[in-house]
């Protein structure tokens, strides 16, 4: 069920969004304890805005989801260029796929011709207006009008049943999917974040507060004073006064110097620790959680292409023809170059990965032969 689908992998995309949220501020929270010294602990500051905004990443995800509804035409079609196929540039072949679609009362959709020698083709859209039917000039050199009607047919079949809808929501998770993972590849490496040691800041900052302070020009001045012979006792008194007073002051600014530094010390260790085994153990969840929706989506997508080829033939009432266009299709399919993301769109895998077994984005031409001949009557000679 399309419904059901959707459902699971929205849920996936949503907490997964969810996670790399607390992932963020939980990140920030660490660097201003470590860094700044914040009183409130990152946990409780991560908490606290977590449960205050949690509302921010189904914003984001309503939002992007928005925003693919309303361009995933321009989306699509950039990544897969295509020349208009119209009633003046291929009569025959634009009436063939009008033909189907009066025969269903549907409105003709968006008609392509891609140019590649492979043979294949593919549809995408998720509403009347974005639906669109693309066939590479392989498979117009290749297949007869009958293979071709019986091509367009089960095309067509996945836009009568949903199917493309389904297909663009999972294009876009697929999307997010990898984004999320170039960026974490330098982000999963907490040490990177926080610094080398604690005892290198404690040298570089004592170095820094030294340049900084006065108490040693005080002293030097002192000094020069004092070794001026002219002095009566009661400057030299004034003179010695204020180097003990300046010595208790470098003592005392080394000493809550040295407390400043230990406390960095330790927030440092939490962050470079705890945070590490957070991003550690959220991303492992992630890739499970992506793992089980390509596993769902791949066995949802096998069963959407028998449903597609029992509907062709239901369509143009001859099994034969799509049997003859599998055939064809199956070895010369590989589109070089085409988008991965976008090889669950075809009508038969564009790419070397046809042998994966349960994680295969379609069903072993084989199989669908097999089942045509089985239910539908046609005849593999």
């Amino acid at each position: 069920n399309n419904r059901i689908s959707a459902v699971i992998i929205a849920a996936n995309y949503s907490l997964i969004l969810h996670l790399g949220y607390f992932l963020a501020i939980l990140l920030f929270a660490s660097a201003f304890w470590a860094f700044i010294g914040f009183v409130v602990h990152p946990w409780t500051t991560t908490l606290y805005i977590f449960q205050t905004f949690w509302y921010v990443p189904l914003v984001f995800q309503v939002g992007w989801f928005a925003y693919v509804y309303i361009y995933e035409d321009k989306i699509l079609s950039r990544a897969l260029k295509g020349m208009p196929i119209t009633r003046q540039n291929n009569h025959e072949l634009y009436e063939i796929l009008e033909n189907l679609c009066i025969s269903r009362g549907m409105q003709m959709p968006k008609f392509y011709i891609y140019d590649s020698d492979a043979v294949n083709a593919w549809t995408y859209g998720s509403h009347e207006e974005n639906y669109s039917v693309t066939i590479t000039q392989g498979m117009l050199t290749n297949l007869n009008a009958d293979e071709l009607q019986a091509v367009l047919a089960q095309q067509l079949s996945h836009i009568i049943s949903g199917d493309t809808s389904f297909l663009v929501l999972f294009f876009v998770y697929c999307n997010f999917w990898q984004a999320v993972i170039s960026k974490t590849k330098g982000a999963a490496k907490p040490a990177a974040l926080m610094p080398k040691s604690a005892s290198s800041i404690h040298d570089n900052k004592i170095i820094d507060y030294s340049s900084m302070n006065t108490s040693a020009q005080l002293d030097r001045v002192s000094r020069e004073v004092e070794q001026n012979e002219k002095l009566n006792e009661e400057e030299k008194e004034f003179v010695n006064s204020i180097r003990i007073s300046n010595n208790y002051s470098k003592a005392e600014e080394e000493s809550g110097l040295n407390n400043y530094m230990e406390r960095k010390r330790s927030n440092i260790s939490w962050s470079s620790k705890e945070f590490g085994v957070i991003i550690l153990v959220s991303l492992i969840v992630s890739h499970i959680m992506h793992g089980m929706t390509f596993y769902i989506y791949a066995l949802l997508s096998k069963k959407r292409d028998f449903i597609a080829d029992a509907m062709a033939v239901e369509l143009v009432k001859n099994p034969d023809p799509l049997i003859s266009a599998l055939k064809k299709i199956s070895p010369n399919s590989k589109i070089q170059g085409f988008p991965p993301n976008l090889a669950r769109l075809c009508i038969d895998a564009p790419d070397n990965h046809k042998e994966l077994g349960f994680l295969s984005t379609h069903p072993k031409v084989e199989e669908r032969i097999s089942a045509l001949v089985q239910y539908a009557g046609g005849r593999n000679n």
